[in-house]
This record gives C-alpha cells, structure tokens and sequence, in this order.
C-alpha cells in the first residue's frame, strides 16, 4: 500500500494527475482512493453500487475552495428515464380523449389475441403506430396500429396475398393492407379474425409460442402532424391574434406583421393564405394547396 502511495507521488512530481472512477462501499478501500488522490493532486469519482445513476467529484488539482464549488456543481442525482410504457401513454395523450380511448382499447385486444407478440412503437411525422412481430426488425412485423387525428387503422403488413372475400382489405399497394377501425369491437368481427389468422399463418416469421412480450420505442419525430383535428389550441390563438394585426394595418398600407404563422393549423377545410390585389391591398383568399406564408 505505501508504495503504491509512492507511486502516486512520484506520478504527481512529474505532473502526471490520476483520474480514479470508484465503485465500491468499503470504508477502508475508499480512505485509501481518496489518500492516494489526495496525493497525486488527481481527481475522483466515487459512486455506490446501489446508486449508479449518481455520483461524488471530488478534486485534488484546485484549491480546496475551488473544488467544494465544483464538487457542488458537478454532484448530480440519478437520471430517471422514463419507462416505454410511460412514454406510450404520453404519445396516446396527445389524441383527442376519444380516440386515445380507441388506441388503448385496440392494443388491449391485440395484446390479448399475441400476448408473446413484441410491440414496436414509432411516434412519427404522419403516424402514430404500434407494431406486432416476432422481433424488433421491422421487416418481420406482421400487424400495425396506425393512428392520425382522422382515425385509427388495422394494418396487415404482409396482407397483399391474403384472401379477402368480404372486401374488407384496403390499399392497392404490392404488400401492405389496412382496415379502418371505426371501434375496438371490429377486432372482434369474425371475418377481421379471419383476416388476422391468415396473416399469422402466412408471416415470414411467425410469432414464437415461447416468447416474452417486450414493448420497445423504436423512434420519436421531433416534428410531427397535430394529433387533433384543428391543431393545438395555442397555434389557433396566434392564428387569430394575426389575422386581427392584418386587418387593422390593411387600410394604412402598412407592411404586415413579422410574427411567423404557425405551422400545421387548420382552422377549416381550405387553408388560408395571404395575396395582393389590384387595388394594392392585402385581403385574404382559399387556397387548399398553399401553405401558410409569414405575415
């Protein structure tokens, strides 16, 4: 032990400082890491095996003052992520309470028709879906809850091929086929059942008998389509705070106002936008195919 606190000197007179990172409750092993630190003007990162999400710094290179602070500083308690399942709930909320209702009760059927099903989860730009399959590949997902502030669909994700005698498959693509779900209740129609037990029975891989359920967040877009009809209520605010601000400046010629629109309101069904007329004066026209410009 003393000739590694030599070492440790040695090492500090040819500046060469020991950064120690300690996992360990031992009393007596700690005194010794600290000393040898204190020794060597190093640093040390000390944490406990019961608590790894936090840790102490404590640093011999400043001055005792110097380090207090940052120790302080640099201190910091467990990072808590949230669970996949909290984080599922957070997604269904931001539907309307309606269709959140709808979403939750759909997944409960699935889960219960392929309980050792993995359920994938993609919070994108259009979409909100859960997917089913034997693994976290997407490639091998066999079903999908997609779901956008118009509705929710069932989508057989291999369901090209599949017989569909009552038509009630959609889509004309070369592999995939969805279902409008106008309730949880049209899981239970036998001929949807019969929809799902075909495509089990043709998958690529099918779902093991044996296999765990695991929900996974595969991706979260940053920017996403309103998941409500009409957009978020504080968008439609500034809409309208826009609107009067254009209104009141029309007549004096002025230029309008540099607030930007917000983005992916829809107040109606055309979207609006801004255009010149011959008399020189701002006025407001439809326009379905035009995205807000700034105002």
């Amino acid at each position: 032990m003393n000739k590694t606190l030599e070492e440790a000197s040695h090492c500090r007179r040819k500046r060469i400082a020991i950064t120690t990172f300690m996992l360990a409750a031992d009393p007596v092993l700690l005194d010794f890491v600290r000393k040898l630190t204190e020794l060597n003007h190093g640093r040390i990162y000390e944490t406990d095996p019961n608590n790894l999400g936090s840790y102490v710094f404590r640093d011999f290179v400043r001055k005792p003052a110097q380090a207090a602070a940052l120790a302080a500083r640099e201190t910091t308690p467990a990072m808590t992520t949230p669970s996949p399942e909290k984080q599922l709930d957070d997604f269904i909320a931001k539907f309307t309470p309606n269709m959140a209702r709808l979403i939750r009760a759909a997944r409960r059927k699935m889960r219960k028709r392929m309980p050792q099903a993995l359920e994938l989860v993609y919070d994108n730009y259009n979409f909100f879906v859960i997917g089913y399959g034997p693994s976290e590949k997407a490639s091998e997902a066999i079903f999908s809850l997609a779901a956008q502030a118009k509705g929710l669909s069932l989508c057989l994700l291999q369901g090209a091929g599949l017989p569909d005698p009552h038509g009630l498959l959609r889509g004309s693509g070369r592999v995939v086929r969805n279902i409008r779900l106008e309730s949880a209740a049209s899981l239970d129609r036998a001929e949807v059942r019969a929809l799902i037990a075909a495509a089990l029975e043709h998958a690529k891989v099918p779902i093991p008998r044996q296999g765990v359920h695991q929900l996974v967040i595969k991706s979260v877009s940053a920017k996403q389509r309103p998941r409500r009809p009409g957009g978020d209520v504080n968008q439609v605010v500034r809409l309208a705070s826009c609107l009067r601000q254009t209104r009141r400046r029309s007549s004096s010629r002025r230029a309008l106002p540099t607030t930007p629109l917000p983005t992916g309101v829809s107040l109606v069904a055309p979207a609006l936008r801004y255009s010149r007329d011959w008399n020189r004066r701002w006025r407001i026209t439809t326009n379905s195919r035009r995205r807000w410009p700034t105002c």
